[in-house]
């Protein structure tokens, strides 16, 4: 078996793995070769245009992996600026595609599909699961639920690249019809931390913790609300070191253990963070202190990843930020 396997290319091989069963696919411990490989080609593509701005081969390079991300904004600027040939004129065709651009929906076979597909996917029956979802996007390829069910069934089934890409299709789908479909965010998110890509990751998380973001509560000192507005103003012009002082003064009076205080030790702990690399420890120990007075505040989980992702620790950012959405969507 693995001769055989050891013999193809990694296009055929990730084909061979794709058709294999869940059990058997984690058994080979293969990561999928296709979303590694797209979410290395958009770094390596944008770090191509930040030399060179205009580059058409770089432009298309990232159009295609921004496609593959659910990026189709970006996907089809991309193609755009990358100037006419057959293979932009394909690549941007998918995209248009993908959008459902030109498509006559068919709503109700698409639902009918799905609740088809549902039912299979209810007895762990994945594969043929996956075929009726994919039926239904033939009907409608806008259907964000759809989209992320089919996620769902290559997750299920150690296809971690096409539940990478059909969930991050289902994030852009929920966007554009101004209803953010949360579980298709972390279905994208989860996705890609089991390619081990977690930088991805806990961009993709971030994105979720976006739609659950509140506004907190009011201070409840006078002082303090007075103290919040002034560094507020201080940060906004770029001064984060009289910033930070006048939102510990907020703290002063507001109390350091009120559990108001949380929005003033994450607004200290942002601008710790403009200040860099020196100020990590203060700024996750405010950015702890945030999330331990107000555990279903956003802003406390989101300074911490912040300075997480500072010191390159991804893989422990990309969990804070699964677990804030868990936290903040309770």
């Amino acid at each position: 078996f693995f001769s055989i396997v050891s013999s193809m290319n990694r296009f055929q091989k990730q084909a061979f793995i794709n058709g294999l069963d869940a059990e058997l696919a984690t058994l080979r411990g293969d990561i999928q070769c296709e979303g590694v490989d797209m979410l290395k080609l958009f770094d390596s593509s944008n770090q191509a245009l930040q030399a060179s701005p205009g580059d058409a081969g770089a432009l298309l390079r990232r159009g295609k992996a921004r496609a593959f991300l659910g990026d189709l904004d970006g996907a089809l600027k991309d193609f755009d600026e990358a100037g006419s040939s057959a293979e932009q004129t394909m690549a941007r065709s998918q995209c248009l595609h993908a959008m459902g651009r030109g498509m006559q929906a068919d709503s109700a076979k698409a639902e009918s599909l799905k609740e088809a597909g549902n039912r299979l996917f209810q007895s762990k029956e994945f594969k043929q699961a996956a075929d009726q979802y994919t039926q239904a996007l033939q009907h409608d390829a806008t259907h964000f639920k759809v989209l992320n069910n089919l996620a769902s069934c290559y997750f299920n089934l150690g296809d971690y690249s096409n539940a990478t890409h059909f969930s991050g299709l289902a994030v852009w789908h929920s966007e554009q019809q101004r209803t953010p479909f949360l579980k298709a965010y972390v279905r994208h998110a989860d996705s890609i931390v089991a390619l081990k890509q977690f930088r991805h990751a806990a961009e993709a998380y971030k994105r979720g913790l976006r739609c659950l973001k509140k506004p907190p509560p009011p201070l409840n000192n006078p002082e303090a609300e007075k103290e919040k507005e002034i560094a507020n103003g201080l940060y906004k012009q770029g001064d984060w070191a009289e910033a930070a002082t006048h939102y510990g003064l907020a703290i002063n009076h507001e109390g350091a253990r009120a559990p108001t205080s949380a929005v003033l030790y994450a607004n200290r702990s942002a601008a710790y963070l403009l200040k860099g690399l020196a100020k990590i420890s203060d700024g996750l120990n405010d950015a702890e202190a945030a999330i331990n007075l107000q555990p279903v505040y956003s802003m406390g989980y989101m300074r911490k990843a912040e300075f997480l992702i500072l010191k390159e620790d991804y893989e422990a950012a990309a969990e804070v930020l699964k677990m804030a959405i868990k936290m903040c969507d309770a």
